[in-house]
């Protein structure tokens, strides 16, 4: 086909520039998703009119662990008009209201991330594509400024290859964390629908796929519990105090004390249902993608999160957003991996804390709440999956020490050791129980009252504030061939205060074995104070119930 030619009009010291500027893998591969998107925005109705309003937006990225990355969409491609500008650097595009209005974004990353890269693409408008190669070494070899294209025959879309890759840039390769990233960054356009984030969704008919996975963005969900002072400290019923789901959205128009220009500042803050490093934290957004704070590398507002062992900094997350008003106008890098103004952006973040100060919830029309104090005060249940997981390690554990001989051997050395004039002393219905799964059950005999226990350990969730911590059921006494016997139920409570109120207990398997071990070791003392004639050996229990809460708390 006829060769023809398409404008570079940048000298080798520029490309060289962009092949030294820093940059992260996310935000280099950010800029060829933003022109796909753009284009797609741009063209949604005729896109849509020509493949039907069933039609999505398809980009797909792949990597081949070598030396080849292609970038390929359906989106609108680019027309004749568009081509002469498109390996312009700085050539800014007539809609500059979109992703892509530097005109920068596709030549900064292809060099910053290959030294050869070829661009195949058809406008929805025309009948047939155009490809050209750009050959880095060569343009600052001989100083090019135009390169030959030819006329080539495709489906619409924009198809870019990338070879002779910057292996230093790309190795090791962070698989997950890139595709992380990414999604995060373009959350608005990927996430499902949900009532809450409808003002920030730009556009739900947009899926990326990268390296193989289509990605999906996963919500952190909001804490939903009662102000922490009423679950905690006065004990409030549900009724009176019910649950409260802890987000709040706002939008607000900020000027600039200084410029006086305008911008609009929305978004969200919540709290996560539960500590999670890498979910904590905030994303700061313009034009619907994040510029600062995608994946793992949040950002944390002093003002909002304090220091990084506080349990607002661990607690807090959420959006920031900054757009355009008519009077000003939110400028980021051109790389697009940070904000130009940098004193506005922070002014307006320094409003987010009144903003949370005094909040109203639906369930509370004539009360008010400090979200930040909730995130401060709120201490956590005994999360049940994790309880699971514990129990389950503590069984497995003291199963292996009811199976070894030499350790029981040990233990009934001890207890017959145990004289009774060295033991002293709880009988108390349950409430309302959950039980969780997984018993332990063993058996201890005793030398001074002669009886051999049969323990039955488990584990409950009461939904009663004032239920104890443990609670020991006996049958009566059986008799057999073998000698007497009890059967003895020890229930524990994993909604009382001391596990809520002690994080340690929920997160350190070693910490909840010492006290599930010491709760074994009081029932077990009991049930031989009782047998060896103790009277009233419940008030002792009933004592610890009553107490345990003044001495056991972080």
């Amino acid at each position: 086909m006829k060769e023809k030619k398409v404008g570079i009009r940048f000298k080798a010291q520029a490309y060289r520039m962009l092949k030294a500027m820093p940059g992260k893998l996310w935000f280099v591969f950010s800029e060829f998703i933003d022109n796909s998107i753009s284009s797609y925005l741009q063209n949604k109705d005729k896109l849509e009119e020509l493949y039907g309003s069933d039609y999505k937006l398809i980009i797909e990225i792949n990597f081949d662990n070598d030396d080849t990355i292609t970038i390929a969409d359906n989106a609108g491609g680019i027309d004749s008009h568009n081509w002469e500008r498109a390996l312009n650097p700085g050539d800014v595009p007539d809609d500059i209201t979109g992703l892509n209005e530097f005109g920068m974004g596709m030549k900064y990353s292809a060099v910053w991330l290959s030294n050869v890269w070829t661009l195949r693409s058809r406008s929805i408008n025309e009948k047939h594509g155009r490809e050209v190669t750009f050959d880095y070494l060569k343009v600052i070899k001989e100083n090019l400024e135009e390169l030959e294209y030819i006329d080539v025959q495709m489906k619409p879309g924009t198809i870019l290859t990338l070879t002779k890759l910057e292996h230093d840039k790309l190795r090791p390769f962070q698989w997950a964390k890139t595709r992380n990233h990414i999604s995060s960054i373009y959350r608005n356009f990927i996430r499902e629908y949900q009532p809450f984030f409808e003002d920030f969704i730009i556009n739900s008919n947009i899926q990326i796929k990268a390296f193989g996975e289509v990605l999906v963005y996963e919500e952190k969900g909001f804490l939903f519990d009662q102000w922490y002072d009423d679950r905690q400290n006065k004990i409030i019923s549900l009724e009176n105090s019910p649950m409260i789901e802890w987000k709040y959205k706002f939008s607000e128009t900020i000027i600039d004390p200084k410029s006086k220009s305008e911008l609009k500042f929305s978004g969200f803050v919540g709290i996560l249902p539960e500590i999670k490093q890498g979910s904590n934290g905030f994303s700061f957004f313009r034009r619907g993608r994040v510029i600062e704070g995608s994946g793992d590398e949040k950002i944390f507002p002093t003002s909002i999160s304090s220091n990084p062992s506080s349990f607002p900094y661990k607690r807090l997350y959420g959006e920031f957003h900054f757009d355009d008003t008519e009077n000003g106008h939110v400028e980021s890098a051109f790389n697009k991996s940070a904000f130009q103004n940098r004193n506005f952006i922070d002014f307006c973040i320094d409003q987010v804390p009144r903003y949370i100060k005094n909040i109203e919830f639906p369930e509370f029309p004539n009360r008010s709440f400090n979200m930040r104090t909730q995130a401060l005060e709120y201490r956590s249940n005994f999360n049940k999956v994790k309880a699971e997981a514990s129990i389950k390690e503590f069984n497995k554990n003291e199963q292996k020490k009811i199976d070894n001989i030499e350790y029981q051997v040990e233990v009934e050395a001890q207890i017959a050791s145990t004289t009774i004039d060295a033991i002293s002393k709880t009988e108390n219905d349950l409430f309302d129980l959950l039980p969780i799964p997984e018993n332990l059950v063993y058996s201890l005999s005793s030398t001074v009252s002669g009886l051999k226990y049969n323990f039955v350990l488990s584990h409950f969730e009461s939904i009663n504030d004032t239920c104890h911590l443990y609670e020991v059921h006996r049958s009566k006494v059986k008799e057999d061939k073998t000698g007497k016997s009890m059967d003895v139920e020890i229930k524990i409570n994993l909604k009382h205060k001391v596990f809520i109120q002690n994080e340690s207990l929920r997160n350190d398997h070693s910490k909840f074995f010492m006290l599930i071990n010491f709760i074994r070791c009081l029932a077990y003392s009991e049930c031989v104070s009782k047998d060896s004639g103790a009277r009233d050996v419940f008030i002792f229990r009933n004592s610890i119930n009553q107490f345990i809460n003044i001495f056991l708390n972080e």
